[in-house]
Order: structure tokens, then sequence, then C-alpha cells
């Protein structure tokens, strides 16, 4: 028996070793084949970026505000001298202060899908984050990536969720932002509870629910209204509830 189970464990790591190489193998000659076709498109007077080069413009140059003070909302949560910065949320939030709201990220799709094109008359979406007690500089990060990287007419509004944060300004303060919109609960209700009570208040007949830590890439929003758009006709018997499973997403966490 215990040969045998010797013998099995020996077939599945030689499987997995050759399962490795051969994935790899299919990446590079799809890059392979993707830079030789830029190249032709060099040639032709049409250059184009390596995917690795490219980085995500902004759709707009900043967000506007209703009198939001970027600099004073972050600074008066910052941590102070000695403090250690992975104890409140279990990543590095003084990092994650210096970064800035705006900042440019790398292009992370899928090498073709900078090819693929969107209908110009996609249905809105209600984009819905909830969170609790979520750095400051993180939670902006996430609502001004969805703004700035998301065609306006796309976004029919922002609902925040907080569900049950220390500091209710974390959530109210960005109100002052456009098209965004706080919830607050008023005991602990956790994700799924907080999640619905968004939906509720939602103007949009699609939904589309975001983590509080995360930023969009470049039409991260395009294919999944795409499919919307064509499996229902803006969703005439409720609202539909986006997913993240399409590989031109691009997602950071």
């Amino acid at each position: 028996m215990r040969k045998i189970r010797a013998n099995a464990i020996a077939i599945l790591t030689v499987a997995w070793i050759l399962g490795t190489f051969y994935y790899l193998w299919q990446d590079n000659r799809a890059h392979a084949a993707s830079s030789g076709s830029r190249g032709a498109q060099k040639a032709g007077g049409r250059p184009e970026q390596l995917r690795e080069d490219r980085t995500i413009p902004l759709i707009v140059t900043g967000t506007p505000s209703r009198g939001f003070d970027e600099k004073a909302y972050l600074a008066a949560k910052q941590l102070k001298a000695g403090e250690d910065p992975y104890r409140q949320h279990a990543f590095n939030q003084l990092e994650s202060d210096k970064l800035s709201s705006d900042r440019p990220i790398r292009d992370t799709r899928h090498y073709s899908c900078p090819s693929v094109s969107y209908s110009a008359d996609l249905p809105a979406t209600s984009v819905v984050i909830t969170f609790h007690n979520e750095a400051r500089s993180t939670l902006l990060r996430t609502v001004k990536s969805v703004l700035n990287r998301t065609p306006p007419n796309l976004i029919q509004e922002i609902i925040l969720v907080d569900d049950f944060s220390s500091d209710p300004e974390d959530c109210l303060l960005l109100t002052r932002i456009p098209k965004v919109k706080c919830l607050r609960n008023d005991r602990r209700e956790g994700l799924m509870r907080s999640r619905v009570r968004g939906a509720d208040v939602a103007s949009a007949a699609i939904l589309t629910f975001l983590d509080s830590h995360c930023e969009v890439n470049t039409e991260w929003l395009q294919p999944m209204l795409q499919r919307v758009k064509e499996v229902s006709p803006y969703a005439p018997g409720g609202a539909l509830t986006l997913g993240t499973g399409s590989p031109c997403l691009g997602m950071r966490a």
C-alpha cells in the first residue's frame, strides 16, 4: 500500500511539473506571436506598446469635488511615530498612505484585451462598496480609481455602506465627491447584509459590488456591461448582479 501511494505521489508530482512547463511554454508562444504582430504594426506606422510597458491613463485629470479636502481627510488618520503599520489593517498602512489616490498603475489585463471593442450605449451601474474600519487612504483610492478609470456615463452612483465603523466620517466626508453616497449601519451587520442594504437603495438596474481595498483597471467595467447588454435588455425584470469573471477586467487588490 505504501509503495502504491508513493508511486501515485510521484506520478502526480511529475504531472504537475510537466503541466507547469506546458503552461509557461504556451504563454511564451502567445507573447511571441503578440510581439510579432506588434512589430508588423510598427512597420506599418501603427506603433503599440508592450503589455509590460502599458500604464493606465486616467479618464479624467482628477475627480471633481464639492469641498472635499483630500489632504485633511487623510491627515486625520495618519499613523503616529512608532505605531505598528500592520496592526490595524494587516497590511502596511504607512506605505498605503504614501500612495497618491490618482496614481497610474500598470495595465495587467490579458495582452489581447486592448483589441476588444465594446458598445457605445452600455447601461449604467450602481457600484456598492461595503467596509468596516478601512484605512482612509485605501478606501479613497478605491473610490477614485472607479471614478477616474470609468466613463462617467457608466457610473450611476457609488454607494458606500459603512458597517458601523468607529469613525462615521470615514464614509460621510467622501460624499463631498460627486456620485458618492453613504449609508451607515447602526450596528455590525456583516458583508452580505450590508451589500443587501446598498442594493435596496441603488437606483440603477445593474449592481456592481466591489471590495473597499482594490483599484480598477482600464476598461474594467465594459466587459461585464457588454455581457449584460447581450443577454438582457437592461434587466427590465429587476436588478442584475455583476461578477468579476472576465479575463479583461484587471483588478488590483
